[in-house]
């Protein structure tokens, strides 16, 4: 191994906040890479660029970073100013009361998106979970006559093709 002389000092109050909050990957490694450049320098912000997340992170899209930076402010984690457009400085928020956790995160966007009950507003009703969702379609197919599940009719296209191969197979 080489020499492993160079370390950051982080401090142990913030390192027990930070195990305690649930970060998403690509958010934790733009915190990390604040950490570094921040308490890394015994600074508290620092003007970081979008190039050097890249550098730092290995993240190859700045729309990437510029969603997972997003993520942490609105979790309140870090706080960043632009200045004059020209640089933007970001600060880890060591108030740790502060910190809100991010529940649930849509896949697509990776915005922070709260959890809501599904409502189905069925003529007169208005329905919460999928589960009673799907009681009152059932029951109200069921009394007028239709089944939930896809019947298998004597002109149906499968009935067809299914005739068609016996007629082939003799």
């Amino acid at each position: 191994m080489k020499n492993l002389n160079h370390y950051v000092k982080i401090p142990a109050n913030y390192l027990e906040a930070k195990a305690k909050m649930r970060i998403p990957g690509r958010a934790n490694q733009i915190l990390e890479a604040i950490e570094r450049k921040t308490f890394g320098w015994h600074k508290n912000q620092d003007g970081i660029s979008l190039c050097q997340f890249k550098e730092l992170t290995g993240i190859n899209y700045i729309r990437n970073i510029r969603r997972n930076l997003n993520i942490l402010k609105k979790m309140k984690i870090i706080d960043f100013r632009n200045y004059w457009g020209l640089r933007t400085e970001y600060k880890i928020q060591l108030d740790f009361s502060l910190w809100k956790p991010v529940e649930k995160l849509s896949k697509s966007c990776g915005k922070a998106v709260e959890k809501k009950p599904w409502l189905l507003k069925n003529e007169n009703r208005s329905v919460l979970n999928n589960e009673n969702t799907q009681n009152i379609l059932s029951i109200e197919r069921i009394q007028k006559g239709r089944s939930i599940y896809r019947e298998k009719t004597k002109n149906s296209p499968m009935e067809k093709t299914k005739t068609k191969k016996i007629k082939k197979e003799r």
